[in-house]
């Protein structure tokens, strides 16, 4: 598609489009906590958190095999008997399969901490809300039990820069928000909802937030993306490298909403083209340490590739064999910070293999960079989203 072509397309998508729908509504049994039948007693009624306003989300922060500190900058309260007001906590495992803290056996494996005049800490940063801590499977979890739109505010500027322009944050906002609450109705994780590194999206706290990224996420407070009545999976990337990927063809599942799509807006960016080197004794290291049997590493040969142009299958040549490998699954080995997508070409000189690629991620839903080039063309967050995740209205989501 030209970039002529796609202007006009994005036009007339966005005069058909009416903006905010209907609301899509949850239920309070779909928010129940999933910890309650683990870390509260039988019997016990099990209630949701949220009220009729707020959505709550559960944020892993740290997972501890020996102790997990937390401070404050007032004190702060624990639902453990025995354990006072303090500014801060050291949490340890008694012998008995119980939480310690500060020396005190709380005989519970889940506590919850409050600082109802201001801000917790773990690892120098600021955090709003209370923290959980549970003693699972040997391991102490510390996590940020947070508002929603408060959790959001600690998002953005992790995603995109705060210096970009309104629309492409406002579509952030409304991405970040419908993978927050998607996560919280579908994870099967009992003790939290989110992790707050990549495998999620980055939550850094309180100390991260920015003006400009609140007030997008406050302009476009509970709106999120639906697709048949339910909120979607709104995965989202640095760079698409000029297509987009479906979800099909990098995980396997199918989504209407996340179908492949011409994006020339991110032709332009920072991370559209990038380049590696790697020797190939390195190069054998990596793949003996991930896959051994084929000894020095000679050739990496593309032997097929997805609708979107990503490498999908590779076959590596090494001196006691062949192997074949996914070419996500190479990217993970080299590092996905070194290969930046699966959008790539591979050659071999001398004792080089040089990657050439585009895009950084792994492709799927809305390219950043892309969003902001819409975003300075004049597109509103609404057509930017429309655009990236086909079919699905904006909606406002609401708890019952």
């Amino acid at each position: 598609m030209s970039v002529l072509s796609c202007f006009l397309s994005c036009v007339s998508m966005g005069n058909r489009y009416s903006g905010t729908q209907k609301t899509v509504t949850i239920t309070q049994s779909d928010l129940k906590s999933k910890d309650r039948s683990k870390y509260v007693p039988v019997g016990a009624e099990i209630k949701a958190e949220e009220t009729d306003k707020n959505i709550v989300v559960k944020v892993l922060l740290e997972r501890n095999g020996e102790s997990i500190t937390v401070a404050s900058d007032a004190p702060a309260i624990i639902d453990a008997a025995g354990v006072g007001a303090a500014r801060k906590f050291i949490f340890t495992a008694a012998a008995d399969g119980n939480i310690v803290i500060n020396g005190t056996n709380t005989a519970k494996t889940r506590v919850e901490i409050t600082c109802p005049d201001g801000f917790l800490m773990n690892n120098r940063k600021t955090y709003r809300g209370n923290f959980l801590v549970y003693l699972s499977a040997g391991n102490l979890l510390l996590v940020n039990k947070i508002e929603l739109e408060m959790y959001l505010y600690g998002v953005l500027p992790c995603e995109v820069s705060n210096s970009w322009e309104k629309e492409v944050l406002k579509a952030q906002a409304v991405a970040a928000r419908s993978f927050a609450v998607y996560n919280r109705l579908k994870n099967k994780t009992p003790e939290y909802d989110l992790d707050s590194g990549v495998f999620s999206q980055v939550y850094k706290g309180r100390d991260i937030e920015a003006r400009a990224t609140n007030d997008a996420i406050d302009e476009t407070a509970g709106e999120v993306l639906g697709y048949e009545g339910e909120v979607i999976q709104a995965f989202f990337h640095s760079n698409s490298g000029g297509k987009t990927a479906s979800s099909a063809e990098v995980w396997g599942g199918e989504y209407k909403y996340l179908e492949s799509v011409d994006d020339p807006y991110s032709a332009n960016s920072r991370s559209y083209s990038w380049s590696y080197k790697i020797n190939r004794e390195k190069l054998s290291g990596i793949i003996s340490k991930n896959k051994s049997g084929i000894g020095n590493v000679y050739d990496v040969h593309i032997t097929d590739r997805t609708e979107s142009n990503r490498v999908k299958n590779v076959r590596i040549t090494g001196s006691e064999g062949e192997l074949n490998a996914k070419g996500k699954d190479l990217r993970s080995w080299i590092g996905n910070d070194r290969l930046r997508s699966t959008n790539f070409t591979v050659s071999v000189s001398d004792n080089e293999f040089t990657f050439d690629g585009r895009g950084w991620g792994h492709g799927v839903g809305m390219s950043q960079e892309g969003a902001r080039e819409m975003a300075k063309e004049g597109r509103t967050y609404k057509e930017i989203l429309r655009y990236y995740y086909k079919n699905t209205k904006i909606k406002k989501v609401r708890v019952e």
